[in-house]
């Protein structure tokens, strides 16, 4: 599950938590022009950088990408996801 919130002074945060017990927290950010929530340092068991990025955004898809990084400059594609609005 996760919660993202915007305000002018913090600009985007996401807490997110999942079945494992796992509690990341993301800021928001731009990696090669395209909206990101990255966690600021390693996280969880495997103490990895996790990020998501959003690309190719339009009025009704976007394709969301999962990344990890042993040190936050070399990033690993885990999986991606193609959004498409209901209607």
């Amino acid at each position: 599950m996760s919660v993202s919130a915007y305000n002018e002074h913090d600009g985007w945060r996401q807490t997110w938590v999942d079945q494992d017990a796992n509690y990341w927290a993301f800021v928001g950010t731009m990696v090669d022009g395209n909206p990101c929530f990255a966690t600021v340092g390693k996280v969880d068991k495997n103490e990895t950088y996790k990020r998501m990025v959003f690309t190719d955004i339009a009025a009704d898809t976007l394709n969301w990408r999962w990344e990890i990084s042993p040190d936050g400059e070399t990033w690993t594609e885990r999986m991606t996801a193609a959004y498409t609005r209901r209607g």
